[in-house]
């Protein structure tokens, strides 16, 4: 006998997993409720049946459906199973998913160029629906990339930060600061060292600049004006100290093989003995001689020393007009002396008194304070090439 019946079912699926390269591949878990009942029984316990049922679901992008799923019975109702195991196997026509987003990232799969890859929606080129890592591909990636859009210039100048920077000059030299190794001082360009940006003021480092160096790239003292002191005859005593460069001999001797009343000392002429005159007169005595010949074999041997002034000085005692006169003519007769018979040329020679002007002691009241006074100097300008050195007094320059 047939008779009608009501059904009727709740439930709900959750999904559990989607498949990233296609979103028709998903697994489902659900969860069901239904029941049935006569319409001539309905309300009453016997005539209605109930249950409930869960289970997973796999649909694949084939086509393919497979399920399991299982549940009791809730009632005793005709029909209601003590427990029921539900095992499901079907195929489905597969569909596309023309709108779909598999990456997730806004952009549907049919408009993104990387449909598995989500936009990184970083304001650069979002619409194509790639990921951008680095935007301005310097090689740093948009994270720690302080420019994100503008490139690296890779100049070794902070090439770390991801920006451009614009590199300066801040000494004018020619060498961009990057490079410079003296930023605030620039490069002197005299052919020593210029690739490095910093100044050599004295590039052999012998203590004297180069502007007033005659030697710059050959170290030398201050005595031979920066330039390496030379040795032409060998006999260590250098030139500028060798009474006889030409001619080798013992450092006592000054370089010379004999004995020398002379000496070229720390770029000064210096006479071990004094000039002797004929008392109140200005005629020189054959004994000083041999030291006016000496004096003239080492001007004659040292033509750098360009010029010589011989000065005639006396005491403060006598008349100061006599002693000027006097101080003067001595000057004079030296001068020829080494002229005449030393062969020294005579553009090389001055002649200067100064009387009693220029005092070796101050007030001198004894006779040896006065015989200090009393003397001939041979002194040579510094710029002639060796400083200024008074010689030794003499006892007889004014007879009083």
């Amino acid at each position: 006998q047939f008779r009608h019946e009501l059904t009727y079912a709740i439930g709900f699926a959750i999904p559990f997993w989607t498949d990233d390269a296609d979103a028709r591949t998903h697994l489902d878990g659900h969860i069901q409720m239904y029941g049935s009942s006569a319409f001539a029984l309905f309300g009453e316990r016997e005539g209605t049946a109930l249950e409930a049922v869960a289970g997973i679901k796999l649909f694949h992008s084939s086509g393919v459906v497979g399920g399991i799923a299982m549940g009791p019975g809730l009632n005793r109702g005709f029909g209601s199973p003590d427990f029921r195991l539900i095992v499901n196997l079907g195929w489905m026509m597969p569909r596309d998913l023309p709108n779909g987003d598999r990456d997730g990232d806004g952009i549907l799969d049919a408009d993104d160029e990387c449909p598995d890859e989500p936009e990184d929606m970083d304001e650069f080129e979002d619409e194509n629906g790639c990921p951008d890592p680095d935007n301005d591909q310097d090689g740093i990636l948009d994270d720690p990339d302080e420019c994100p859009n503008e490139p690296e210039n890779r100049n070794d100048f902070e090439d770390e930060d991801g920006c451009p920077d614009e590199i300066g000059d801040t000494d004018g030299d020619g060498y961009l600061d990057n490079v410079d190794e003296c930023v605030d001082s620039p490069e002197d360009f005299d052919g020593f060292e210029d690739e490095n940006g910093c100044p050599d003021p004295d590039n052999d480092e012998d203590g004297i600049v180069d502007t007033s160096d005659d030697c710059p790239l050959e170290p030398g003292p201050v005595e031979n004006h920066g330039c390496p002191d030379a040795d032409r005859d060998g006999d260590t005593v250098v030139d500028r100290m060798d009474n006889c460069p030409d001619e080798p001999g013992p450092p006592e001797n000054h370089g010379c093989q004999e004995e020398q009343q002379v000496v070229l000392q720390e770029g000064r002429l210096e006479i071990l003995d004094m000039v002797y005159f004929q008392t109140n007169r200005a005629t020189i005595l054959s004994r000083s001689f041999p030291l006016l010949q000496n004096v003239a074999r080492v001007l004659n041997a040292h033509p750098e020393i360009t010029r010589v002034r011989v000065e005639g000085h006396t005491d403060s005692r006598g008349r100061y007009e006599r002693n000027m006169t006097l101080s003067q003519q001595r000057a004079e007769s030296v001068v020829t002396f080494l002229v005449t018979r030393g062969g020294v040329d005579r553009s090389r020679l001055e002649a200067q008194g100064f009387g009693p002007n220029r005092p070796v002691v101050e007030n001198a009241s004894t006779p040896d304070q006065h015989a200090q006074n009393r003397r001939v100097e041979f002194n040579i300008p510094s710029e002639a090439g060796i400083s200024q050195r008074r010689s030794g007094a003499g006892d007889d320059t004014i007879d009083r």
